[in-house]
């Protein structure tokens, strides 16, 4: 199967979903079109705030995105999981975040709106960092590379004479 990037990483996020709702492996972060495997052991930062599960990594990753108030982000995490968080889940933590200056807020009618600060936006780059060194572990052995045209496959791709191409039209034209 060839995939470029982006379909790699889709196919992988939807791979790697069900898996962790079989078997419990940590969950995977969607962000910008690219994916990050969550470990909340991650940094000092992460332990430091006790981001002991993924409504919390998520609740940043959504903040990350854009300024929300506290149900657009329980409504999101909905989207995403599945299962509606409780406000119990969603405002203590996002009260933690101010305390800890990484949120900011700001009142739009009677909606407390939540905007990642400088600081917070530093934080949750530096948890995509190291989710992304984990996630390019993981692919580095399953990625091959087509012989002709030099794009990345994932999976086995086409076979011919035993090279690896991406399609059989680059085996054709490697051979010519």
């Amino acid at each position: 199967m060839v995939l470029s990037e982006k379909s790699l990483y889709n196919t992988v996020i939807s791979f790697i979903f069900i898996t962790s709702v079989i078997v419990h492996i940590p969950p995977l972060i969607i962000r910008r079109h690219a994916i990050f495997i969550s470990y909340a052991d991650t940094t000092s930062y992460m332990e430091d705030l006790n981001i002991s599960n993924t409504t919390k990594l998520y609740t940043l990753l959504l903040l990350e995105t854009e300024p929300k108030h506290g149900y657009q982000i329980i409504d999101d995490l909905e989207q995403i999981t599945g299962k509606r968080p409780t406000t119990s889940h969603i405002y203590p933590f996002l009260k933690e975040l101010s305390d800890r200056d990484y949120v900011k807020t700001h009142k739009e009618g009677r909606r407390k709106i939540y905007e990642l600060t400088q600081t917070g936006e530093e934080f949750v780059n530096e948890q995509i960092s190291s989710f992304t060194k984990i996630l390019d572990a993981a692919l580095q052995d399953k990625i091959t590379e087509c012989n002709h045209c030099k794009c990345k496959i994932y999976g086995e791709g086409h076979k011919e004479n035993q090279k690896t191409y991406c399609c059989k039209h680059c085996a054709k034209a490697d051979q010519n």
